[in-house]
């Protein structure tokens, strides 16, 4: 069952993914990329001794700016549109929410800047859901 369900969410992804622009890929790609890099500065206090993270967790910060903000205006477009930002949002919340009870779990400091980071995509993005949650039914998933 939650192997079907995988599935499914990989396939909407990837076709969602296909019919993106180049520039929109390429946000997509460098969003996954901060996102790696400043969940393993959670955990890892030394990556960031020199600084240099905060590039990376602006850059983050306003690749999913841009995504939550581009999801909220064009949600009403179209039901298949709704359904794939659904997909992307909600695929970064788990994530999100993953990373924060590992962060919990393993005592890492409430004030590391990364962490901070991360529990407001979680926050963003269950916004973001909530609101796109009374969109549709559970039928088209």
């Amino acid at each position: 069952m939650i192997k079907r369900v995988i599935k499914i969410i990989l396939e909407e992804i990837k076709e969602f993914f296909n019919e993106l622009g180049i520039a929109c890929k390429y946000l997509i790609i460098l969003g996954l990329i901060s996102f790696v890099v400043v969940c393993i500065s959670i955990f890892d206090t030394e990556l960031d001794a020199t600084g240099n993270l905060v590039a990376i967790r602006t850059a983050f910060s306003s690749i999913a700016g841009y995504i939550l903000e581009r999801s909220t205006k064009t949600c009403t477009s179209s039901p298949k549109l709704l359904k794939t930002k659904v997909l992307v949002v909600g695929t970064f919340a788990v994530m999100a929410m993953i990373v924060t009870i590992c962060a919990y779990v393993l005592d890492i400091n409430v004030n590391n800047p990364s962490l901070i980071l991360i529990k407001n995509l979680l926050f963003s993005s269950i916004g973001f859901l909530t609101s796109a949650s009374k969109d549709f039914t559970g039928k088209d998933l």
